[in-house]
């Protein structure tokens, strides 16, 4: 079973590792639900700003130096 505690430590220290901008355009995004229309006028960027940030964003979460935060929760998916 998942422990919330552990696991909202590993997403924060995932995003210390991201630019201050990535990290608040994921929180935007995944936390709060926030649309691309929504985001572009709190981060005065164009929708195809973000796409680009989002891209960017993902292929730092996929490195080894961010994904080992990760990789203890996706186990127990892996197992089922």
């Amino acid at each position: 079973m998942l422990k919330s505690k552990e696991f909202n430590e590993a997403i924060q220290k995932m995003l210390n590792n991201l630019s201050p901008e990535e990290a608040q355009l994921v929180k935007y995004l995944f936390i709060e639900g926030k649309s691309y229309r929504e985001i572009s006028q709190l981060m005065n960027l164009t929708i195809e700003q973000l796409v680009d940030y989002e891209q960017i964003i993902y292929r730092s979460m996929r490195h080894p130096k961010n994904s080992k935060h990760l990789t203890p929760f996706l186990k127990p998916l892996e197992e089922n």
